[in-house]
């Protein structure tokens, strides 16, 4: 049998969640893994304690967590999604700006124009994500 998680082949094994583990591997994962019941992902959480704690009670990944934040704030006037990428309007001040302080014409599907020189990306939403996180603007 092959581990799932170092790939070494191993007589010792354990079955956990779909994936077969040796005996080194089955001793980290009761500690520091979890399955995300959202993707399936294999998840380490071995973050600082807070985040860590977070995502193994809700029994999910950093980037379904990522994407379940976003989600609560999907009515945020300052978030953009367009073609499935989401994108923050950040305040406009201070020397640090998204995409190095570039120039953005953003026309938002209710009508509204808006222009920014501070815009931040978060990522491609991934699919399962979209119904949740729908386009809601467009670049001119």
């Amino acid at each position: 049998m092959i581990c799932s998680l170092c790939k070494k082949r191993t007589n010792a094994t354990f079955y956990v969640n779909g994936r077969d583990l040796c005996k080194e591997c089955y001793a980290v994962w009761k500690e520091d893994y979890h399955v995300c019941k959202i993707c399936g992902k294999l998840e380490p959480a071995t973050y600082v304690t807070e985040v860590k704690e977070k995502l193994r009670k809700e029994q999910i990944c950093f980037e379904c967590w990522h994407w379940l934040c976003l989600i609560k704030r999907a009515n945020d006037p300052r978030s953009v999604r367009i073609k499935h990428h989401h994108y923050w309007i950040g305040n406009g001040k201070g020397s640090f700006k998204g995409f190095g302080g570039r120039h953005f014409k953003i026309k938002i599907f209710n009508g509204k124009i808006i222009e920014t020189n501070d815009l931040w990306y978060q990522g491609e939403i991934p699919e399962r994500f979209w119904e949740e996180l729908p386009d809601n603007a467009e670049f001119i």
